[in-house]
């Protein structure tokens, strides 16, 4: 054994701290051995999961609020999860695991999704929106809303997931299943709330949404900005050409048959 002093070889006794020679500290020596025992034992630890196949799997870093209801609780599982998809959705995104199942982001998308769409009727109940034309409808209209909007809801996810992910491959940009694409489409449900801001609300929650799928879909999917664009527009685009193209359809039928 050597001092870290002086350098010198000497037999070390149980508890010795100086050094015999110089009289040097070895406390720079304790320190030295236990970083090395430290060192080799989680070397075998590793060694040892290496050996039983024991590797972390790569979602277990990842974290979204909403699935961590029994630790911090319902409402703050939504306060959290809607402040940080809306107001921080790279780091949301980035740390959304992508796989546990779809019953908890469905329950999210359609809590969210069924309060932002009744929100809005109501709104436009109130303030007797021109372009809503449930604005003048009675209040049991309302109850029947309310009662079937859930299931608009559910389906709108569930068609929104198929359509984004078929736009996902048709761009080159799948690079994880069908599950990863409904939890962006399910956690990206925030701006439905904003529904409630009479006249205005529903373009800035289009917006607002487009912009939160777009970066959920880049960060998810591990794709460049411009593709994740593309692959979120598509379907829109695909929707409004047919209805354009239908419309001149009809448009030719009926002249058509006037001029006859």
């Amino acid at each position: 054994m050597y001092c870290p002093q002086c350098g010198r070889d000497f037999s070390r006794l149980e508890d010795q701290r100086f050094c015999a020679f110089c009289g040097g500290s070895l406390e720079q020596l304790h320190t030295s051995e236990e970083k090395a025992s430290t060192d080799k034992i989680e070397s075998d630890h590793t060694e040892k999961d290496k050996l039983q196949g024991n590797f972390p799997s790569p979602d277990e870093s990842k974290y979204c609020p909403w699935e961590d209801l029994e630790n911090i609780g319902l409402l703050r599982g939504i306060f959290l999860t809607l402040q940080q998809s809306l107001f921080t959705p790279v780091k949301f995104f980035s740390g959304l695991p992508t796989k546990g199942g779809l019953l908890n982001p469905l329950l999210y998308g359609m809590i969210i999704g069924t309060i932002g769409g009744m929100a809005g009727y109501l709104a436009g109940m109130l303030v007797d929106t021109p372009f809503i034309s449930t604005a003048k409808l009675s209040g049991l209209m309302a109850i029947l809303v309310g009662l079937f909007l859930p299931l608009f809801v559910f389906i709108g996810i569930i068609l929104g997931t198929i359509l984004l992910h078929a736009s996902l491959f048709l761009v080159g940009g799948s690079n994880e299943n069908f599950e990863a694409t409904f939890r962006i489409v399910s956690y990206a449900s925030g701006p439905d709330l904003l529904n409630a801001v009479p006249v205005i609300g529903w373009m800035i929650a289009l917006i607002w949404k487009l912009v939160v799928t777009i970066v959920g879909v880049r960060e998810v999917q591990r794709i460049s900005t411009g593709r994740a664009a593309a692959a979120v527009l598509l379907p829109a685009i695909l929707c409004c050409g047919i209805t354009f193209m239908g419309a001149l359809a009809l448009v030719g039928v009926s002249t058509g048959l006037l001029g006859s």
